[in-house]
C-alpha cells in the first residue's frame, strides 16, 4: 500500500494485484456509509472528504483525510496504468470499471479456483522470480506460495517482504 514501493516494483517487472477489498478505491477502506448503512457508489475523489462529515466513512479531519485520499488516488493510478488486476467477482470488477480501470486489465478469478497443472515444458516465459509483499498473517496464505515454489522450474526464487506474527 506504499505508492513509492509499488512504483519501483512495477517499473522493473509486471505486477499483479488481487483486489478483494476496497482499500484501493476508498480512503476509509470500507466503501460503506456508516450513517446510512449503504454501499458508497461514488468514485474516489476530493468529495470523499466532504462526505466524511456526513457519513463518517473515513477520518473527518482534513489533515488526515486529504493525504489519505491523495495516497489512495496515487495507488489506484499506478495500478490502473501498470498492473493486471485479479478480482473474485463481477461486483468488484464493475466497481473498478466505474472508477476508470480498463476492462482488459481486470480478470475475474473466483476464490478457491483450482488452476490446471502446467504440462511438462509448459513453463516457457516464467522467470521463476516472485516478489510477495504481504502482511504475514495466516489469511494471506504465504505458506501456500512457499509450498508452490517447488513446482516452478529451477532456478525459482521468491522474496517475501512483510512483517507480522507469521514472520518466523
Amino acid at each position: 500500500l506504499e505508492p513509492h514501493v509499488l512504483r519501483l516494483a512495477s517499473s522493473h517487472a509486471p505486477t499483479i494485484r488481487f483486489v478483494h477489498g476496497h482499500k484501493m478505491l476508498c480512503p476509509g477502506g470500507r466503501r460503506m456509509w456508516s450513517q446510512q448503512g449503504t454501499i458508497c457508489t461514488r468514485p474516489l475523489g476530493l468529495a470523499c472528504q466532504a462526505l466524511a462529515y456526513r457519513e463518517r466513512c473515513m477520518p473527518r479531519n482534513p489533515r488526515v483525510g486529504l493525504p489519505l485520499i491523495r495516497r489512495t488516488r496515487e495507488l489506484a493510478e499506478i495500478h490502473r496504468t501498470q498492473s493486471e488486476l485479479m478480482v473474485p467477482s463481477t461486483f468488484v470488477k464493475d466497481l473498478l470499471l466505474r472508477n476508470g480501470f480498463h476492462e482488459e486489465r481486470v480478470h475475474i478469478v473466483p476464490y478457491f479456483t483450482h488452476l490446471p497443472e502446467l504440462p511438462p515444458g509448459g513453463s516457457a516465459g516464467i522467470s521463476g522470480r516472485i516478489l510477495c509483499s504481504a502482511r504475514l498473517v495466516p489469511e494471506k496464505a504465504v505458506d501456500h506460495l512457499l509450498r508452490a515454489l517447488v513446482s516452478l522450474p529451477p532456478p525459482a526464487h521468491v522474496t517475501v517482504a512483510g512483517n507480522g506474527p507469521g514472520r518466523g
